[in-house]
């Protein structure tokens, strides 16, 4: 579980250090700010650093606030989160079928994807082991 998430945060921060040391975007994100870098006159590569220091410096102390901030936020709604695990499965699991209806619908606005939704997550879902940890299913 925490091996995706640590890839996708790593991929995010690579991109956007190779698009500020070299100026080439490493990501479609990374492009949509280097776009806006150049519209406020700002080239993004080696000689930002130099001719924009009050700007990087800004960028770098606006992550560091941002992981700070982040950290309480986390800090701060364990709790609320946590409760979550108190109500009943069974209360919880329609919301869970609606939401993933409402993302598997919203994507292509075609039925068909809702009936893939429950084509593929019932059976699997059936098929759920007890025995076995919750992210793991035994097919077969």
């Amino acid at each position: 579980m925490f091996a995706p998430e640590t890839a996708a945060h790593a991929s995010g921060t690579s991109a956007l250090l190779r698009m500020l040391a070299f100026g080439i975007p490493g990501s479609g994100a990374a492009a949509i700010l280097l776009g806006g870098l150049m519209v406020w006159g700002l080239n993004p590569g080696p000689l930002l650093f130099v001719e924009h220091k009050d700007f990087v410096w800004g960028l770098i102390a606006s992550m560091y606030l941002g992981n700070v901030v982040g950290l309480v936020l986390v800090l701060t709604t364990v709790p609320i989160f946590a409760s979550i695990l108190r109500v009943p499965f069974a209360a919880i699991a329609p919301m869970i079928v609606v939401s993933c209806a409402i993302g598997a619908y919203a994507i292509q606005s075609a039925m068909f994807d809702i009936w893939l939704m429950l084509g593929f997550g019932g059976p699997g879902r059936l098929d759920h082991d007890p025995g076995a940890p919750a992210a793991v299913l035994a097919f077969g």
